[in-house]
């Protein structure tokens, strides 16, 4: 096969995301016949030494935008599955024609070979949306890109904040299957408000708060309060629910409201699990709230310590700890259970999530326009020395070339069922696109428009 020179470098991302995506496309043909209407197409095998790979569904998917994030890594830790938040102008864009009015054509692309699950915190058509993105892997003290891409009308509305967070509930419903019920409590328009107990995880979560770096958080009104009394938690705990003073020796956060001379304090009770006692902080006091108005409260836990947040503000207390247990568990009223009369606390949502100190640092490059994205899927057949590797070239209709290497991720000589589907963002409208295998680079499938 002739060696093609790269004249002009030019960003094209492959990516592998085990979601098919339903958007209006056009089909790619192999070798030379027309482009087709039809989303099918017959699927082709090249063979190479024994061995061959096969490549279907060429299809071009019409997204008109994109613009690079970049993501520096500064607290010297890998990353694994982290959440990042970005603003977007959703309502300049929105305005322009570039955007759906729902955000429903928003994709993000990741650099390595995945889309990203995201989810869209606040609203959309606002000039500071809230998006978080969940990045498989933030390498230590490295930089990483991921692409945002829009302007497909026909895009599939895609807003999951489930794949996103390591734990999500915003009470819609109250699943019996999830929360262990042990309240008088009511449920409207998506807030929960307990009077008497608590409402406590039925199973523990999969993972342990302190074994690696989280915040939970949640957004929590206290609507009233009786002097002398404990109201609404937000905790987390080695078991479901805590004894009083903690006699059953619990690792143990508590970020609760006590009311001493009828000053509605919110304090914090932390226990190791080492002794029967809060022994890291017994009643710590934070902050004085105000009754009826909304906080969001978070407590960031890791292996040697816990800090306190209010409203987004980290350090309000900060602890140095050892601790002796696995915190699973997720508390809300009550921390002792039963029928302790709280009053009334009202919680709109909680979330766990990663979080690192320092975080890491993200910048949103400025737009710049696509031709489209263009998709298709490949594996190897695993019947000979075809590998993992292989090479896209695209020659662009102005003579230009772009090349990408792609790892489709199995061992040399072994089938790859690969279901993912790989995209690439382009720039310019396209000659050909060509795929050949690195191991056997005399063979390859050419697909035209």
């Amino acid at each position: 096969m002739k060696r093609i020179k790269l004249i002009s470098p030019f960003i094209a991302t492959i990516i592998l995301v085990i979601i098919t995506i339903a958007v209006g496309v056009v089909v790619y043909t192999y070798i030379s016949t027309t482009m087709r209407s039809s989303t099918q197409q017959t699927s082709q095998v090249v063979s190479c030494i024994g061995g061959n790979f096969e490549i279907t569904n060429f299809l071009k998917h019409g997204y008109s935008y994109y613009r690079e994030i970049t993501i520096k890594e500064n607290s010297g830790i890998d990353l694994k599955d982290y959440q990042i938040m970005i603003k977007l102008d959703t309502a300049s864009l929105i305005a322009a024609g570039k955007m759906r009015s729902d955000c429903g054509d928003i994709r993000v692309l990741d650099e390595s070979g995945k889309m990203l699950d995201y989810y869209i915190e606040t609203g959309c058509n606002t000039p500071s949306t809230i998006i978080w993105i969940k990045v498989p892997l933030i390498s230590a003290s490295s930089t990483k890109k991921i692409y945002l891409v829009y302007g497909n009308p026909s895009a599939t509305y895609q807003n999951d904040p489930n794949k996103v967070f390591d734990f999500f509930e915003n009470f819609d419903v109250l699943d019996t299957s999830k929360w262990y019920i042990d309240a008088q409590y009511t449920l409207s328009n998506s807030i929960l408000n307990i009077t008497k107990g608590s409402i406590l995880l039925q199973n523990p979560l999969q993972f342990s708060l302190n074994s690696y770096y989280y915040i939970v958080e949640a957004r929590v009104l206290y609507g009233s309060n009786k002097e002398n009394y404990y109201s609404g938690t937000l905790g987390v705990a080695s078991s479901q629910k805590v004894a009083a003073n903690n006699a059953n020796s619990d690792a143990v956060v508590l970020y609760m409201l006590t009311n001493q001379a009828k000053k509605d304090d919110v304090n914090v009770f932390i226990g190791s699990g080492a002794t029967s006692s809060f022994d890291v902080a017994n009643g710590g006091n934070v902050f004085t709230a105000d009754l009826n108005v909304p906080y969001v409260l978070g407590i960031e836990i890791n292996p040697s310590s816990v800090v306190i947040w209010k409203d987004f503000q980290r350090g309000l207390k900060s602890y140095s700890l050892k601790w002796s247990k696995n915190l699973i568990y997720i508390i809300l009223g009550d921390y002792r259970g039963g029928t302790n009369d709280i009053k009334n606390t009202l919680y709109d949502w909680i979330r766990i999530r990663k979080y690192v100190y320092p975080e890491p640092s993200v910048s949103i490059g400025s737009e710049k326009s696509l031709d489209g994205v263009i998709s298709f899927n490949l594996r190897n057949l695993g019947t000979g020395s075809i590998g993992s590797m292989f090479k896209a070239v695209v020659y662009y209709t102005d003579g230009s070339i772009y090349q990408k290497d792609i790892d489709i991720g199995c061992n040399l000589g072994s089938e790859c069922m690969i279901s993912d589907t790989i995209y690439m963002l382009v720039e310019k409208p396209i000659n050909k696109v060509e795929l050949c295998s690195k191991a056997c680079e005399s063979v390859c499938n050419e697909y035209k428009p």
